[in-house]
């Protein structure tokens, strides 16, 4: 759209405005990753969940520190370093309790009353050696304290609810004075700062990377230092307006969003490539007037691109979680954006920027001859060849499962997967699972028959689910029990006279901080819960471990006693992973409707909708299974990519179908109409594809696994429909063509 003096000065004057407006709602970005926000809001097991969590003491962050020793940890030199370690700890601002195998309590019920003894007494020499050998006959300390090779030991620091700024630096700083083997740290704020700082590098490292490869690749095929200005203006005007509205509708950048700059620069110079190559093609001497033509040619196919590119992204809205919703609305957002400015902001900068005609390469035109040529002489060929790939990819791509894992983002060599390693083989899992256990009248917790259930589940667990942690009341009921016989190790065991029982719990809070006792009952002793830890096997591999404990208890558990509810935050990622995944596809099989729709309407011709349709779903089915191939499992990450790369590939076919159908409109006849389409589109097609291949595959180098299989999976889908829309589209339309 060429604008009048008037109409311009309008236009910038209002561009500025939200330009000014852009820029201060982005400057309030800020990064996240939270695992609860891709929870979805509404879902009525995670509201039971909050409301049951908040019933017990809560609010305390744990961070854990393990210690490895390249020999046995049980010299007295190494733990008097640990036991120096805990006190330096306690300094630090924000930390409210310790504990290690050094300052671990045994309690001991006496005559005057409830005596402290330490489970390795670093003071008595002449009982170090048997105390280091008894440590290890309390099965509800030993494991969490020290790995079963002796060579680590846990530390476990309590700090209030936030983490205090300079929290890490300063306990680095703490542990390496200590001069100790290796060490590693793990805590739930701790993970999610670190990867806030690796999305703050990711996204302007990735921008730069991916600005400089795009600039490269846009001068190498038009050797023109204006267009790359035109380029820069274009794509920097796009990206600031979207990312402005993502501030405005309250979003952040997290691991999805952080992807958005570059998806909007690469859609905007897709559009912006399709208008400088239909411009290069007229011969005329006046820009206006080459812009005019250009415009009207390409007008009715930069609105399809932009509305059916918008829609793929738009689908993501039915996901119900809200970093895909706002995923889906800024980057259609973007597309209109994109859209708006290639007819208004464009053809201004073409006009007083340019000072060069493009130039395309010639390797382009041999691309384009030699698929010319294929298609020409072996339409029958290449559509049986094309069959065969969608009906084999399509088997391969059902052999696809659903798989997830908490922090799959992670590199193995990443500093966060080797502690997280370290933990999981040494100590404890990553994945948190509760039972929240209500207890019926007449029964009582105190019970014994309520207390031997709940012994009973704890025990299955551990025994049967492969789970090194499972902590609840029955824990509490045997360590009290344990007291009362001087500290015995095989009292570890549920009480049985019922005197003991009853005082249990009041006895309990007076050797035990309150919050001991209210982190696993309520005040009303009804309600408790048991926590349990246990390694990051996948989503698969759990939901089978849950089913097992599932079983177990409905066939164990007696429902006019208690009632026992699986609940957890790795249990609702895992559904949110596989609802996400299934929506996905539903709203990727919703756009191939609309987007076949609007081919009809805008062609006129079920035929060439159909083709038009087909031959995108191809390179999509192939990357289904390419994911078997490579042994990429489904998760919302890369399933994701389906929609993002459908978004994208469907461009291209609409520029060349709309191409096509314009020339027979113009009475050309159906071979020259089909020559026309590729040499001028073709040429578009061939650079906007490299260039994109390019850009998203710097996203390979992303240290998150997510981005960087979203880049690989993103080139290889528009590599495959750049083969479709210059080989497979024009042989189908040519074996369709009844006018020849």
């Amino acid at each position: 759209m060429i604008l009048n003096r008037n109409q311009r000065i309008l236009f910038f004057i209002a561009l500025v405005v939200v330009l000014i407006f852009s820029t201060y709602q982005a400057s309030k970005l800020s990064y996240s990753y939270k695992f609860a926000d891709f929870f979805p809001k509404n879902d009525p097991d995670i509201q039971f969940y909050d409301s049951a969590k908040s019933q017990f003491s809560h609010g305390d962050e744990l961070i854990i520190i393990g210690i490895q020793h390249p020999n046995s940890i049980f010299s007295n030199n190494f733990l008097n370093k640990i036991d120096s370690f805990e006190t330096a700890i306690k300094s630090i601002e924000g930390v409210t309790n310790t504990a290690s195998l050094v300052s671990l309590k045994n309690y001991i019920k006496t005559l005057t009353g409830i005596r402290e003894k330490p489970f390795i007494d670093l003071r008595n020499v002449d009982r170090f050696k048997r105390d280091t050998t008894q440590f290890f006959k309390y099965p509800d300390v030993y494991p969490k304290f020290v790995s079963p090779d002796r060579k680590s030991a846990c530390i476990y620091v309590t700090i209030d609810d936030k983490l205090p700024d300079g929290f890490s630096d300063r306990l680095n700083q703490i542990i390496k004075a200590q001069g100790f083997y290796k060490y590693y740290t793990y805590g739930y704020q701790l993970a999610e700062a670190e990867f806030e700082d690796k999305l703050k590098t990711e996204i302007i490292t990735l921008t730069i990377v991916g600005l400089i490869l795009i600039t490269a690749c846009v001068y190498i095929f038009y050797r023109s230092f204006s267009i790359l200005v035109i380029l820069g203006i274009f794509i920097g005007v796009s990206v600031l307006i979207t990312l402005g509205f993502l501030a405005t509708i309250g979003g952040n950048l997290n691991l999805l969003t952080v992807s958005i700059p570059s998806i909007i620069a690469i859609i905007s110079m897709s559009d912006l490539i399709h208008v400088f190559t239909r411009f290069n093609e007229e011969e005329i001497e006046s820009k206006l007037e080459r812009l005019k033509r250009t415009y009207i040619d390409l007008n009715r196919s930069l609105l399809l691109t932009s509305l059916t590119t918008s829609i793929g992204f738009l689908s993501l809205v039915f996901t119900g979680v809200l970093p895909f919703i706002q995923f889906g609305l800024v980057v259609s957002l973007g597309i209109i954006v994109a859209y708006i400015l290639t007819l208004l902001l464009l053809p201004e900068l073409i006009r007083f920027v340019a000072k060069k005609q493009p130039q395309t390469t010639i390797a382009t035109n041999r691309l384009l001859n030699k698929a010319g040529e294929i298609v020409s002489k072996k339409p029958t060929l290449t559509t049986i060849i094309a069959s065969f790939l969608l009906i084999f990819f399509t088997y391969l791509g059902m052999q696809n499962e659903v798989d997830a894992y908490i922090y799959e983002d992670l590199d193995s060599d990443d500093p966060l997967s080797e502690s997280l390693e370290f933990f999981e083989s040494n100590f404890f899992g990553i994945r948190d699972l509760n039972l929240f256990i209500t207890i019926h009248e007449p029964y009582h917790l105190l019970d014994q028959d309520i207390l031997l259930k709940l012994n009973e589940i704890e025990t299955f667990i551990e025994d049967s689910l492969d789970v090194r942690s499972a902590y609840g009341f029955a824990t509490l009921a045997k360590r009290y029990n344990r007291m009362h016989y001087r500290g015995a190790p095989d009292r570890f065991v549920i009480p049985e006279r019922e005197d003991v029982r009853n005082r249990l719990i009041d006895e309990f809070r007076n050797f035990e901080p309150k919050s001991v006792l209210h982190a696993v009952i309520t005040p009303d002793h009804r309600f408790t819960q048991i926590m349990v830890k246990s390694n990051d096997w996948g989503s698969k591999v759990n939901n089978q471990k849950i089913s097992v404990l599932q079983r177990f208890l409905g066939s164990h558990i007696d429902q006019s006693q208690m009632q026992v509810r699986i609940s957890g935050e790795s249990i609702f990622l895992d559904r949110s992973n596989e609802n996400i995944t299934r929506y996905l596809f539903y709203s990727l099989l919703g756009a191939f409707g609309i987007i076949f729709i609007i081919l009809i309407l805008t062609t006129r011709s079920f035929k060439i909708a159909l083709i038009g349709l087909g031959v995108n779903i191809l390179p999509i089915v192939m990357l289904l299974g390419l994911l078997v191939i490579l042994g990429i499992t489904l998760n919302k990450s890369t399933a994701v990519v389906f929609t993002i790369a459908f978004g994208i590939a469907v461009d291209d076919s609409i520029h060349f179908i709309t191409r096509f159908h314009t020339e027979l409109k113009r009475k050309k006849p159906f071979q020259q109409a089909i020559e026309i389409a590729t040499n001028s589109t073709g040429k578009a097609i061939i650079i906007t594809s490299l260039i994109l291949i390019g850009g998203f595959g710097t996203m390979i180098f992303s240290s998150f696994h997510s981005n960087a299989t979203t880049g690989l999976l993103i080139s290889a889908s528009l590599f495959l429909a750049l083969l479709a829309d210059l080989i497979v589209l024009p042989s189908l339309l040519h074996l369709t063509n009844r006018r020849d």
